[in-house]
Order: C-alpha cells, then structure tokens, then sequence
C-alpha cells in the first residue's frame, strides 16, 4: 500500500451494528452490559494493537489513549480517545471507539473513527486495526454488520440505520472550496456505488426474478436500492427534495444554509458538509 503523502489528511467514521448469531440487534439490559464489557476490552487490546503492531507513520504520531467518559443529553457515554500528532504539531484527541454519540439511548451503534490520516498506509491501518480491536473484544456469541440496514428489522425505524461519514482534510479555505465544488458534481455516482441495503423482514423489497441463460442474472428491478437511504431523511440529504446542495461561489455557510434549509447544527447533516469544526469536508452518503 502507497506510502506517498497526500495532499490533504483523510479520516473516517464507520458506523456498525452489535448482533447477535442470528444477525438480530441485542435488546435492554443485555445491550448495556455488552457496552461496558466491550469497552473495558477494547482498551487493552487497542493499546498492544498500537504499540506492537503499527507503521513507523502511526507510531510517530501517536501520543495516548484513554478511557473517557462523555456526557449526552443527561447520560455519560463510554469512548476509548487517541490524542495523534497532526502536521505542523498540533494535537488533536479523537473519540475512536464508542457508542454513537449522536444517539442520546442506549444505542444498537458502535462508531470507529480513524485520526486524520496524510496517507492511505495509514488510513487502511487504522480501518483494519479498529475493525480488528471490535472483533477481539466482543464476547463469543455477538457479532458485528455494516449493510446500511439490519436485513431482519420488520419496519424501517429511526436509529438503527448505519454507514461511513468521509472527511477531507483541506483547512485552506480556498482548496476547500474547490474541491467541495467538485465532488458535489460526483455525489449521484457516488451514492449509486454505495447503496447496500435493499432487504428488510428478511426478504428483498421487490419481486426477484433469476435468468440463467445465457448466464445467471439476478434481476429485481422494483427493488429498493437503498432503504437507509429512502427513509433516513433526517440525516441525509437537504431538507426540501426540490433543492441540492449548492454550488459556492466563497465559504458562506448562510448562504448554504439558507438553499438546504437548515439551521446549524443540523446543517450538517446533508450530504456533503464543508463547514466542519476541523477544517473538513464531510461526505455522508455512504
């Protein structure tokens, strides 16, 4: 894998579910357990995971981790932090491992977030290594998915959705906002590369037809491509199905809040953000 440094710093925040054997999301007290045993694991094998195995990139730029708690909305949250070196020296304390912090329950998702990476060595690594970390941690019997929407729930439902938010690390505002004016023409193509979930009550939402001649086909054309994406419109996408998020002339973030019709902070949550607290862009959509 290439070592060469980008031109900008990339991160990722990857969004699984905890199941059970049979792919079923672990319910109440059973649940709350799971969470701190999970934690309490992946702190120790997070920390030999770094200090044994990883690149010279890593290591240099590795400070600590810890075990933190983090309030929401009246409840404390459990994470396992990593303070990184960025370029330049400056330190930045990432949540890596932990609960879904924008879920104030108990929540069904588990969220990896890699540090901002200068390379894709170091960005694979650390996607791998956290992987890696929730799979030594859990106990037997429990399991993790990433498909963008548990294929056995019954009904959609707010929450239990799940997938990967993309940061590009550009703090020159002008580079930004070249390349957010760019990837906003890219978007459609790549939703349609990502979409993955099209079952829900353990079936496909259409009809499924298969040809075998001259080879197999698998055809389902009335099929739902996507149901976290149909459904989950509080959390992607613009508010008003009539508008896109806009092409920018400089960094306002009024006036693109003004064409996706939101207010700060759940501006946000569209499917493409230039406006973070870290300099990115955050793309959504996978």
């Amino acid at each position: 894998m290439s070592s060469t440094r980008l031109p900008f710093t990339q991160g990722v925040e990857i969004e699984l579910q905890i199941v059970d054997q049979s792919g079923s999301l672990l319910q109440g007290q059973r649940l709350i357990k799971l969470w701190n045993y999970l934690l309490k694991r992946a702190e120790a094998v997070m920390q030999k995971t770094v200090l044994d195995g990883a690149p010279s990139i890593v290591k240099d730029k590795f400070i600590r981790l810890r075990r933190v708690e983090k309030a929401r909305q009246g409840r404390k949250l459990p994470y396992i932090t990593v303070s990184y070196r960025m370029p330049g020296g400056k330190t930045v304390e990432i949540y890596a491992f932990g609960p879904d912090p924008n879920i104030s329950q108990i929540t069904w998702i588990l969220e990896l977030v890699t540090p901002p990476c200068e390379t894709m060595e170091e960005l694979g690594w650390w996607i791998n290594s956290l992987y890696r970390v929730a799979l030594n941690s859990l106990p037997s019997g429990v399991g993790i998915i990433s498909i963008g929407f548990n294929p056995k729930e019954t009904e959609y439902r707010s929450g239990v959705t799940f997938g990967d938010h993309y940061h590009i690390g550009l703090p020159n505002t002008k580079d930004r906002l070249a390349a957010y004016n760019m990837l906003r023409c890219f978007l459609p193509h790549l939703v349609a590369l990502s979409v993955n979930s099209p079952f829900i009550n353990e079936a496909p939402t259409g009809s499924v037809k298969i040809k075998k001649a001259p080879k197999v086909f698998v055809l389902s054309q009335n099929s739902v491509r996507s149901l976290r994406l149909k459904f989950n419109r509080g959390q992607t996408g613009p508010a008003d199905k009539d508008h896109y998020i806009p092409y920018l002339e400089r960094l306002d973030r009024k006036i693109f809040d003004r064409i996706v019709n939101r207010e700060p902070p759940d501006d946000r949550y569209v499917d493409m953000f230039p406006f973070t607290d870290y300099g990115t862009i955050e793309i959504r959509v996978f």
